[in-house]
């Protein structure tokens, strides 16, 4: 009976042992898997969800976000559709025009981009990572 139990008593901490590198839980290793540069928040964010010809891809807003976008095509650039705010502040992703758009902040021109509805979380923070990290290529 003893041979029977011995084995199965480890079993929680070979589950416990597979979390994480980082030190967490798979869980709650979201923001630790961020991947936070430019190349990946531009092709897989913005180009993929706002990139359309009948959006930005066409330069919609006075915006165009295509494979030759540019954080310089960003930041420290005025909003055409709200004067004043700035898309990209580097650096402040709560203070950057871009978030506030992208999680249909109160206050923004227009509706919350893009328009078919709100992106998902995970897509909404890798933005904000790569303009708390510098907003920089």
């Amino acid at each position: 009976m003893r041979a029977l139990i011995a084995p199965f008593s480890v079993l929680p901490l070979l589950f416990f042992a597979c979390g994480d590198k980082e030190g967490g839980d798979s869980a709650d290793s979201g923001d630790a898997a961020v991947d936070a540069s430019w190349t990946g928040v531009r092709d897989e964010v913005l180009v993929n969800s706002c990139g359309f010809s009948s959006c930005h891809g066409s330069g919609t807003g006075g915006l165009t976000l295509d494979a030759d976008t540019t954080p310089g095509d960003l930041v420290g650039v005025e909003s055409a559709a709200q004067p004043g705010s700035i898309l990209v502040v580097a650096g402040d992703s709560e203070g950057s025009y871009l978030m506030q758009k992208l999680r249909g902040d109160s206050g923004i021109a227009g509706t919350i981009m893009p328009p078919s509805g709100a992106l998902d979380a995970a897509a909404v923070a890798r933005v904000a990572a790569w303009i708390d990290a510098g907003a920089n290529e």
